[in-house]
């Protein structure tokens, strides 16, 4: 069964078609990369999935739900996550306060901190920040702020979890560790990639 189901989906901004007609599927469990020069339209494609930019034409699916006219809150709590190109952690919170922020915004019940905090936790061990959980998130090099803002995004509780350029500007080494985390991930939250 698709997970996601993409169907002719367009995006103009005024005059300028960023995307025309895109059809695809993604199946529960798949990984999927989406390829293409700078300026072809990854990111605009996520922003619609997402709910941070409305189609001009076509349909969004996910899980059989219809995202075309969801705030992005509501497309997160139906379990669609996404990282941002560009990172902008909360810098002057902690790691751990960032990731359990993330928690609360994600879950469609109503979380204690408690529980919020105890999520940011399990999911700053799978990405390797448990060390780092108190620094202030401001601190941390690219590559830790890059899988700061995978674990941002795994604390939402996603079933899809989008990621945009989320190795670029890492080392050959940093990449190769990044690859292992997501793997990991997706085997210990069952996540469509």
């Amino acid at each position: 069964m698709n997970l996601l189901d993409i169907s002719g989906v367009s995006k103009s901004f005024g005059g300028l078609q960023a995307l025309r007609e895109i059809t695809f599927s993604v199946g529960a469990g798949e990984i999927m990369g989406v390829m293409g020069a700078n300026g072809a339209g990854k990111t605009t494609l996520f922003s619609l999935i997402a709910g941070h930019l409305r189609p001009s034409g076509g349909d969004i699916l996910f899980d059989g739900r219809r995202l075309n006219r969801l705030r992005p809150d509501q497309v997160c709590r139906l379990g669609v996550a996404r990282t941002f190109q560009i990172v902008k952690p909360l810098r002057g919170l902690s790691v751990l306060d960032n990731v359990a922020t993330a928690a609360l915004f994600g879950s469609p019940a109503t979380l204690s901190q408690a529980e919020a905090v105890g999520i940011g936790r399990e999911v700053l061990a799978d990405v390797g920040l448990d060390g780092r959980a108190n620094a202030a998130a401001g601190e941390l090099t690219l590559s830790g702020q890059k899988r700061l803002e995978v674990a941002k995004a795994v604390a939402t509780g996603p079933k899809l979890l989008m990621l945009d350029e989320v190795m670029a500007g890492l080392t050959p080494t940093e990449v190769g560790a990044m690859l292992e985390t997501i793997r990991g991930l997706r085997a210990k939250h069952e996540l469509t990639i």
